[in-house]
């Protein structure tokens, strides 16, 4: 009967090793699979049955373990009618003691190995729900970022059709300036030779006014000799009356000459006259020129000018716009730690916040090893590269410095045209 026990508990004692070694290949099943959690997405369904069996076989354990249970109550049983057999076998009973110590021990340990197993996949069981939470949360986090992606190219395919609407703009602009600094230029040649016929005429005028005034100071001279001599033959002629009886002769000739005098003064009135007038021609004539060549000007410039600055008005309100879109979408690629745009972008998981790779190892050492979200303090169990999030940076920098270039020309051209506007005044 004790042999009989014996065997029973050695085979039990087997039973519950090729139960534990089951558990421990569990074990390394779980592990195995918690390791290839990575490729989750590829092996959903299999981690799915894979997951669905281990129930299956943790519910077979349990059965099995109700059996044992259900067992070693029976042991108990046939301990009682041993120590019944004890008390009639008075020369085993020292072997017995042992023998029943011995059961009591192992029915102990069982009793705590079990204990450990239940907890164990307690565990493994949440450790497998906390593996689907986390597939899911990652499921809807990909689905949330592949919106959010798909708005950004939609933002950045609006931003590259204003920046190339702004770039032919900007073209068209810089042509007309160009064509505008050459009118300019070519006018201003024209003014320079309208200028220097103008100082040429200026110089004949005065080179004339001068020939007049020396030719009126000549006649002036010759009508004061004339008056002398008129004055002295007047006198001879008086004094030779006061001697001599008056003749007829020498009265014609006096009056013969006043009338030549007269003749010669009319003619240099009329020369003077016909002189004078020819001058306000002139200064009349340079009067007419300055104003139809400042006609001219306001005429070329003003009209293309105004053009010119409504152009450029409005093209600036158009790149403005384009700059604050850009300054908007800029914010959604802005490092939450160094507050620039995103270097090598790196996703932290479980909250989905994304950092500069630089930033996170810098906030790995600041925290001795331990890392948690800034933004939400969410403690990160682990983080990757965003390829995408790096191509879209990479290209939002390049557009950053065009809008830069852009912002350059606008102010080029504003001084442009202020030069224009205080050279005009």
């Amino acid at each position: 009967m004790v042999q009989v026990e014996v065997n029973k508990r050695k085979y039990l004692e087997h039973k519950i090793e090729e139960l534990k070694k089951q558990i421990k290949g569990a074990n390394k099943e779980i592990k195995n699979y918690t390791e290839r959690y990575a490729g989750i997405e590829d092996k959903r369904s299999e981690l799915e049955d894979i997951i669905s069996q281990q129930k299956k076989d943790n519910y077979q354990l349990e059965s099995t373990i109700k059996d044992q249970h259900f067992e070693i109550d029976e042991l108990k049983v046939s301990v009682i009618q041993l120590k019944r057999t004890i008390d009639e076998q008075s020369q085993t009973i020292d072997e017995t003691k042992i023998l029943n110590q011995n059961l009591i021990n192992k029915q102990v340990i069982l009793t705590e190995e079990n204990t450990k197993l239940k907890s164990k996949l307690s565990d493994t069981l949440e450790a497998n729900q906390e593996m689907i939470d986390n597939y899911h949360l990652i499921k809807d986090q990909d689905q949330v970022n592949k919106v959010y992606y798909s708005q950004i190219i939609k933002n950045f395919e609006s931003t590259s059709v204003a920046l190339a609407t702004a770039n032919k703009s900007y073209k068209l602009l810089k042509k007309e300036a160009d064509e505008l600094k050459k009118d300019k230029e070519q006018l201003e040649i024209i003014n320079t030779d309208l200028d220097k016929s103008v100082a040429k005429k200026n110089k004949e005028i005065s080179d004339l006014v001068m020939k007049l005034n020396s030719t009126i100071q000549d006649y002036e001279m010759k009508l004061e000799k004339k008056e002398e001599e008129m004055w002295a033959l007047s006198c001879q002629m008086t004094n030779s009356e006061m001697n001599k009886s008056p003749s007829t002769p020498s009265d014609k000739v006096m009056y013969d000459m006043e009338s030549k005098w007269k003749d010669k003064d009319k003619v240099l009135n009329e020369e003077i006259q016909s002189l004078t007038e020819k001058i306000l021609e002139k200064d009349n004539r340079i009067t007419e020129l300055t104003r139809e060549i400042h006609r001219l000007n306001q005429k070329q410039f003003n009209s293309r000018l105004k053009n010119l600055k409504t152009t450029e008005q409005k093209m600036t309100e158009k790149i403005n716009e384009y700059i604050l879109t850009e300054e908007k979408i800029e914010v959604m690629f802005i490092c939450p730690r160094c507050l620039s745009i995103l270097k090598k972008p790196v996703t932290l998981s479980p909250c989905g916040h994304t950092y500069c790779k630089e930033c996170m190892e810098t906030l790995r050492e600041e925290n001795y090893n331990l890392l948690y979200c800034q933004e939400c303090s969410v403690t990160v169990k682990d983080f990757f590269d965003n390829k995408i999030l790096n191509k879209i940076c990479s290209e939002f920098s390049k557009r950053h410095e065009i809008t830069k270039a852009l912002m350059l020309s606008i102010s080029e051209l504003e001084e442009i045209d202020k030069d224009g506007d205080e050279k005009n005044f």
